[in-house]
This record gives C-alpha cells, structure tokens and sequence, in this order.
C-alpha cells in the first residue's frame, strides 16, 4: 500500500511530502492473479534456493517483502502455481538444501 501525505508551513513557506510504502501482505500476495504474482515476483524477488519434490516438480524459493515465494514447475516445465508462505523453515526438506551464505 502506497501512503502519501501532505503538510503546508505557510510561515516558512515549505511543503512536506512523505511517502510512504507497506509492504504486501502473505494474504494480499495470494490473492492476486497468476500474472499479478510472477510480476511483483520478477521486480522484487530474491532467489533463495529450490529442491526437487518426489513427484519431480521443481520448486524455487524467492524472498519477497519479507516472506517466502514458492513457485512450482511441473516436469514439463510449466508453472503449477505461486504462493506465499509464512515460514519455509517448518519443512525439513528445505533445512536440508537451503544455503545462505549467497546472501552476505
């Protein structure tokens, strides 16, 4: 969400301008359309890492405002679906795989 506001200082003649912009929410993220979520994801995302589930698909991990991004590929290569989660942490397979020290 984008906040602006305006203050006048007719004694000093100055004009203040704040912007301000919050984050999306997990909820607001996954309520957005398929080409609304690779969007955002592809302007603001940050690859992390992927793993390989037992059924073959792919999925990668993107950081994103301050929550985590999967994005599911089937073996054919084709986007199943994007969601966000709140935690990646509570799956073991992803504290097998994931390395941070890309990130320093």
């Amino acid at each position: 969400m984008l906040t602006l506001r305006l203050r006048i200082d007719f004694r000093f003649n100055l004009v203040y301008l704040w912007v301000k912009y919050d984050a999306m929410t997990i909820t607001e993220f996954n309520s957005l359309t398929f080409d609304g979520k690779a969007s955002l994801l592809t302007k603001y995302g940050r690859y992390l890492d992927d793993r390989i589930t037992p059924e073959g698909a792919k999925i990668l991990i993107h950081d994103l405002f301050g929550f985590y991004v999967e994005v599911s590929y089937r073996f054919d290569r084709k986007v199943q679906y994007i969601r966000a989660v709140k935690n990646i942490f509570e799956s073991e397979t992803y504290l097998e795989s994931i390395n941070l020290l890309h990130l320093n």
